[in-house]
C-alpha cells in the first residue's frame, strides 16, 4: 500500500509539473494580436494585426474624429510563413505575459496613442494595453516582431 500512495504522490507531481507553461513557445498559443489607435486622429486611427499558425489578419478602422463613411472598414489576410509564427511564440515566456497589469501607464493620454498586445490560448485571453512605443519587460522581442509585421 505504501508504494501504492507513492506511486500516485509522483504521478500527480509529475502531472503538475510538465503542466506548467512558463517556457517560451507554448503550443497552446492560439493567436497573437498586436494594434494601436488614437483618438485624437482622423483617418484609419485604429490598426490590427492578428497572427495565428498560418495567417496574418490586418484590420483598420476610422477611430477617433474620423467619419467611418469616408474611410470603410479594411481587411486582408494572407498567408503567414511558419517560420515567422514560431518567432513570434518563442520570442517571449507565456506565463511572464498573463501576470502583467492589463494597463499600463497611461496610454493615449494627450493623444499619445495607445498599443496592446493580446494572447489567446485555448484556455485564456489576456490582454495588456500601454503607452504607444513603449517597451514591456521580457516583450521587446515580440515587440520588435510584431511591430516590423506591419
Amino acid at each position: 500500500m505504501k508504494l501504492f500512495f507513492s506511486a500516485v504522490i509522483f504521478i500527480v507531481f509529475i502531472a503538475i509539473a510538465t503542466s506548467c507553461s512558463t517556457s517560451k513557445g507554448s503550443n497552446s498559443i492560439a493567436y497573437i494580436k498586436h494594434g494601436s489607435s488614437f483618438g485624437m486622429c482622423r483617418g484609419y486611427c485604429y490598426n490590427e494585426i492578428t497572427f495565428t499558425k498560418n495567417e496574418k489578419i490586418a484590420y483598420n478602422k476610422a477611430y477617433g474624429r474620423t467619419n467611418p463613411e469616408e474611410f470603410p472598414d479594411k481587411m486582408d489576410t494572407t498567408s503567414l510563413d511558419v517560420k515567422i509564427w514560431d518567432e513570434l511564440v518563442n520570442s517571449f515566456v507565456v506565463d511572464s505575459f498573463f501576470i502583467l497589469d492589463e494597463r499600463i501607464g497611461c496610454p493615449d493620454c494627450a493623444d499619445g496613442g495607445s498599443e496592446w498586445i493580446e494572447i489567446g490560448t485555448k484556455n485564456k485571453i489576456y490582454k495588456v494595453t500601454f503607452e504607444y512605443g513603449d517597451s514591456l519587460k521580457g516583450l521587446d522581442e515580440l515587440l520588435k516582431l510584431v511591430r516590423e509585421e506591419k
